[in-house]
C-alpha cells in the first residue's frame, strides 16, 4: 500500500516535469521516427516524434506518439496517446489511442498513417490534420474515433 501511494505521489508531482524535458527533447530533435525511451522505476515510456503539421508552408505543431506503462502495484497498466505539441514540447493537446497497436506509424503530407489489425485482417488507414485542433481524430477509412484527453 505504501509504494503504491509514493509512487503515485511521485508520478503527479515529478513526471509533469519530466514530461516536458522529453517532449521538448524530440520535438527540438526534429526527424521524423526518432524514438526515445525513458525509464524509472515505476514507469516506462516511449515517445516516437511522427513529424510536424504545416500549414501555408510554416509549422502549425508537432505530432509525437507516446507509449506509456505505469507500474500499479505489482501489474502494468499501459496508455497510448498522440500528442499535438508547440515547438517547445509543451503539450497542446493529447489523444487516447487505447491499444499501443493503434498508434501511427508515420506522418506525411500532413496525415497520419496507421495499422491495426481488425477480427480477420490488417487495416491500414489515415487521419488528415488540419490546421485546427479536433476534440477527437477519425481514421478515414474505418471511422474509428479517438477522443481527446
Amino acid at each position: 500500500m505504501i509504494h503504491w501511494l509514493i509512487s503515485a505521489i511521485l508520478t503527479i508531482t515529478i513526471f509533469p516535469q519530466q514530461e516536458d524535458v522529453a517532449l521538448k527533447s524530440i520535438v527540438t530533435a526534429g526527424k521524423a521516427g526518432i524514438v526515445k525511451h525513458y525509464a524509472t522505476k515505476t514507469t516506462r515510456r516511449e515517445l516516437t516524434y511522427l513529424g510536424s503539421v504545416k500549414v501555408n508552408g510554416k509549422v502549425a505543431y508537432h505530432v509525437v506518439s507516446e507509449f506509456r506503462q505505469l507500474k500499479m502495484a505489482i501489474t502494468l497498466r499501459g496508455y497510448s496517446h498522440v500528442i499535438y505539441c508547440t515547438a517547445d514540447g509543451s503539450a497542446i493537446r493529447s489523444y487516447d489511442f487505447g491499444m499501443p497497436e493503434e498508434l501511427p506509424f508515420a506522418l506525411r503530407s500532413n496525415t497520419l498513417h496507421q495499422k491495426y489489425r481488425d477480427e480477420t485482417r490488417l487495416v491500414v488507414d489515415s487521419i488528415m490534420l488540419t490546421k485546427a485542433i479536433p476534440d477527437q481524430l477519425v481514421t478515414a477509412g474505418a471511422g474509428r474515433i479517438y477522443e481527446a484527453d
